[in-house]
């Protein structure tokens, strides 16, 4: 009997490492789906900017759907659905990869990598290497910077504010 509990016991260990090991590579955003996301804050030349996303799982679990709501009319200032965007889990290039559609006809692409609970997403922009950063502070709050990223440094930061979960 002794040997058999020994035995379940080492079977049950290694059948729990199997299945944190299997864990997504989306997993982190489970946490964002629970809620809306706003920032508010100042671009680096000292302009106002606003922004809410709310993010949803797709395709049971396999991509994660995100609304960005932002200013949709720079005369006006007006505040809607802005953007849509995609993150996914590429199975050959073994990385999440992302798309955001804008109400402006723009396509934003690029990669998305997990570290922690920090996440960084990399996109060509005008010519250079951007980087959005989001950083956990605790649960309901993540540090955002924006701006050009090269060589594992920050070039031009263009914005820095706080991510905050407003509801739940």
């Amino acid at each position: 009997m002794k040997h058999l509990i020994i035995t379940l016991a080492i079977v049950l260990t290694g059948l729990q490492g199997f299945a944190q090991k299997s864990e997504s590579p989306l997993a982190i955003f489970e946490d964002f789906t629970t809620g809306k996301w706003e920032m508010n804050g100042t671009w680096s030349n000292g302009q106002k900017f606003r922004q809410a996303q709310i993010f949803k799982w797709g395709l049971n679990k396999k991509i994660v759907k995100v609304q960005t709501f932002g200013t949709i009319d720079q005369k006006t200032g007006a505040f809607g659905l802005r953007n849509e965007g995609i993150r996914a889990w590429d199975a050959q290039k073994k990385q999440i990869v992302f798309w955001e559609f804008d109400v402006f006809g723009g396509i934003t692409q690029g990669t998305c990598t997990i570290d922690g609970k920090n996440i960084y997403y990399d996109y060509p922009y005008m010519g250079k290497n951007f980087r959005d950063s989001w950083v956990f502070v605790n649960a309901n709050k993540y540090a955002y910077k924006v701006g050009v990223y090269e060589n594992g440094k920050w070039v031009k930061v263009y914005h820095e504010s706080y991510y905050q979960r407003v509801q739940k």
